[in-house]
């Protein structure tokens, strides 16, 4: 499926195209920008478009170029073990250009891309997120292995209701 993003200044719709590649939002009155990106794909981009009522936009997506690839392996920095499950971010900066992959259950990865300068970004719920801000692909293929730390402490407790000092089921904590 192809996501769309619709904002303003104001508003934030995210959305996706059914198995035909349609979709619909229902807005506000109002200018927004529209761009919309599906992997294989350099995204489409509109910058401004005035919606009143309802307003056909249809949105064309070119082929990307892939010129190399980025793999790697992603790995525990304590005891070596593969991370399987991480999310693997590729992207430019200041562009929508942008690749997303996961691990594999050895902690591999391997993303094809077109030519760029890139920043890399792991991300796993049990480490650290890791940042590589120079990534570039020149017609070649680029290993990077990735060490993962843990956190080095945590926050725990109980939520009790103020009155009664009752525990409060399925509270949300936000940190």
């Amino acid at each position: 499926h192809t996501n769309v993003h619709v904002y303003n200044d104001q508003f934030d719709f995210y959305g996706q195209s059914d198995n035909v590649g349609y979709y619909s939002m229902d807005l506000p009155q109002g200018l927004f920008s529209v761009e919309a990106w599906h992997d294989g794909y350099n995204p489409a981009f509109v910058d401004t478009i005035w919606v009143d009522g309802p307003t056909n936009l249809d949105l064309y997506l070119q082929r990307m170029q892939v010129n190399g690839a980025v793999w790697g392996h992603v790995y525990d920095a304590e005891n070596n073990a593969p991370v399987p499950d991480a999310e693997v971010l590729l992207f430019i900066p200041e562009m929508p250009i942008g690749y997303r992959t996961w691990t594999d259950s050895s902690g591999d990865y391997w993303l094809d891309v077109q030519n760029g300068a890139y920043r890399l970004i792991v991300n796993h719920p049990d480490y650290q997120p890791y940042r590589n801000m120079d990534v570039t692909i020149m017609d070649d293929t680029v290993q990077v292995d990735v060490a993962l730390q843990g956190f080095d402490g945590s926050i725990f407790g109980t939520v009790r209701d103020a009155e009664t000092n009752d525990p409060l089921r399925d509270a949300w904590v936000f940190i």
